[in-house]
């Protein structure tokens, strides 16, 4: 049976996550823009792969939970 916690997290993770990727990202191009700095794209490209590996492991793990109950 999955806890509140569980469920909380398979229903928020993902989308709490993409919105820390996208404050992320606004900050990094801005940063880049303002400073010359040449690994903003990089970065912002980093970040969404990290962004995305994160969201589907919630999602297996949602639908583990799934399985489970």
């Amino acid at each position: 049976m999955p806890t509140t916690r569980s469920l909380a997290l398979a229903f928020l993770g993902a989308p709490t996550l993409w919105a820390l990727h996208l404050a992320l990202s606004y900050f990094l191009v801005s940063l880049g823009c303002e400073t010359g700095w040449a690994g903003a794209k990089p970065a912002v490209i980093a970040a969404t792969i990290l962004c995305a590996a994160a969201a589907m492991s919630i999602g297996l793990f949602a639908w583990k939970q799934r399985k489970a109950a």
